[in-house]
């Protein structure tokens, strides 16, 4: 038997806490023989009650002493004599002594397209938490046992930036939907103009939906945004609230807030008539998922990723042209056949993507760094 430490310590996030659930349920099952002790964010813990598997709650607060905290936590755990192997959530703690593998799932950490972006709207401290995060992740990347790509696209991406990164070791496993996707819940898919996208950060890009909506085609829609500008006080939320005030949308523009409750989320999204997600920069897109999965019309910006995620189920547009965007959200109201066939393709298209296949590829990368580690020791 093998005794396993997974770092889920950022399942702090609606997004992050929702994939990690679905990842550790289909987990479970497939452990067998072996033990995983599951270091995991306060959200996280209140979400496995009734599991077997044996998780340990990390204090995770803000900033710079989070990062020291989780990391001696982290670091000190796995380093226990009886640890075979451990699985990170993108970085590995420095003096880890384990085999490890990485599960990627952050583009941030591999490249930036729009750097400006970033740079102009986030705050320093921020700016400079994703250059460390990307100096430890280079570091980890380089002993990892094994490194897991959502899609093939980040695969891809991380294989051009870290050349010298063996291909073997750099794993392809997709996610499957979130507790959001009911598969017993269908969106109507009926005509309507109530738009609604979700989180709110610089590289979400939602300015160019704001700018959309003063495009002539849409003076009658809405927008309802899910999520809170972050962080509060900051230059990106000054930026957002003086555009919408200069584009005179204000009464069209709505902000619910953050929800992390799956039903709530459902409920948004069944109460709107198209989701939009306009990123500058993704990995993975539990977003376009979940509307794909719940025969939701779905309009996402034309990155690589939504590209491999929505086949031929959504609607893509330039990333930062609000007039090609405003002319997509048009007709997607008005053309009522190709709504239909286009909500038929996403369902098809999302239909074979669940959680099994991506726990599974997590259990025998474990199971492969575990046999490594004994090897080495008989040696």
């Amino acid at each position: 038997m093998s005794n396993w430490i997974l770092d889920a310590s950022a399942a702090r996030s609606a997004g992050s806490l929702h994939h990690h659930v679905g990842m550790l349920a289909a987990m479970e099952p497939l452990l067998g023989p072996h033990h995983l002790n599951v270091l995991a964010a306060p959200e996280l813990v209140t979400e496995l009650p009734n599991s077997s598997l044996t998780v340990t709650p990390l204090t995770t607060s803000e900033g710079l002493g989070r990062f020291i905290a989780l990391n001696r936590d982290i670091r000190s755990a796995a380093n226990s004599s009886d640890i075979s192997a451990a699985m990170f959530h993108q970085f590995a703690p420095e003096r880890v002594n384990v085999p490890y593998v990485l599960r990627l799932t952050d583009a941030h950490l591999v490249e930036i397209s729009d750097k400006g972006v970033l740079e102009q709207y986030e705050s320093r401290m921020a700016r400079l938490g994703w250059a460390a995060k990307r100096f430890f992740f280079k570091r980890s990347a380089r002993r990892a046992s094994a490194i897991i790509c959502a899609t093939e696209s980040l695969a891809t991406s991380l294989k051009a930036i870290q050349p010298e990164i063996d291909p073997a070791r750099i794993k392809v496993a997709n996610y499957g939907p979130s507790q959001v996707a009911d598969g017993s819940v269908r969106h109507p898919g009926k005509t309507g103009n109530r738009l609604l996208t979700m989180h709110i950060r610089p590289h979400k890009n939602i300015e160019v939906i704001l700018r959309s909506m003063a495009q002539p085609e849409m003076e009658d829609f809405t927008l309802t945004v899910l999520g809170t500008l972050s962080p509060s006080a900051s230059p990106y939320e000054a930026f957002i609230k003086s555009l919408i005030d200069e584009l005179g949308i204000e009464r069209r523009v709505q902000f619910a807030g953050y929800l992390s409750d799956p039903a709530q989320v459902r409920e948004f999204m069944l109460a709107h008539d198209m989701l939009v997600v306009s990123s500058k920069l993704e990995s993975w897109s539990h977003n376009i998922l979940e509307g794909l999965a719940m025969g939701m019309p779905v309009v996402a910006s034309d990155l690589s990723v939504h590209k491999e995620l929505g086949s031929r189920g959504t609607w893509l547009f330039p990333v930062n042209s609000h007039v090609s965007l405003a002319k997509t959200l048009s007709n997607v109201r008005e053309d009522e056949s190709l709504r239909q066939c286009r909500i038929s393709d996403g369902l098809d298209s999302v239909s074979g993507l669940s959680w099994d296949a991506y726990a599974a590829a997590c259990v025998d990368a474990l199971r492969v760094a575990s046999m490594d580690a004994l090897s080495r020791h008989r040696i």
